[in-house]
């Protein structure tokens, strides 16, 4: 990809779009899979297009979304949850650009965000017990498991029971 990538915050008009770099990150729908694909642990639609409409429509959450040659790449959600803390979730990149250091850069982008306009301490996200992996990149991250537990987004409508550890920026 030529350029460099383009961070701004989603419309109403993008959540189709959203859905589906969601639904191909996590349950690998394309031809290329990602390492951050789900569709081992999990069954069933990820996320649908009415969801980024709801999250766009609440004054308390965003969606970063970043674009890199014209081209929906990347995005994540941002919920402040209180007025310390922001909550990160429906982190996704396109399964064809994970690993090239994408993903870092809209997490760093993200998180600068929240402490500059929201004035947030900490971060919180969830990530399911059985990706060891993921886990392991937010540790590198900065992030540390903070004890707790909670059953994670993606376990609401699945057939198996998943439990996810609650993380926290340092």
């Amino acid at each position: 990809m030529r350029g460099a990538p383009e961070y701004h915050f989603a419309h109403i008009d993008d959540a189709a779009a959203l859905s589906g770099l969601i639904i191909d990150a996590y349950r690998g729908t394309g031809p290329v899979k990602g390492w951050t694909s789900e569709a081992h642990l999990l069954g069933g639609q990820r996320i649908d297009a009415g969801t980024p409409q709801e999250i766009l429509m609440r004054d308390d959450s965003r969606i970063l979304q970043v674009d890199w040659d014209g081209a929906l790449c990347a995005c994540i959600h941002l919920a402040k949850t209180s007025p310390s803390h922001v909550e990160f979730g429906l982190f996704a990149v396109h399964p064809a650009l994970q690993g090239r250091s994408l993903g870092r850069s809209v997490m760093e982008y993200a998180e600068r965000w929240a402490k500059a306009t929201w004035g947030a301490r900490g971060a919180l996200l969830t990530v399911i017990d059985a990706r060891r992996d993921i886990a392991a990149w937010y540790r590198r991250m900065g992030y540390v498991f903070t004890g707790e537990r909670r059953a994670p987004h993606t376990a609401r409508s699945a057939l198996v029971s998943l439990s996810g550890r609650i993380w926290c920026l340092r």
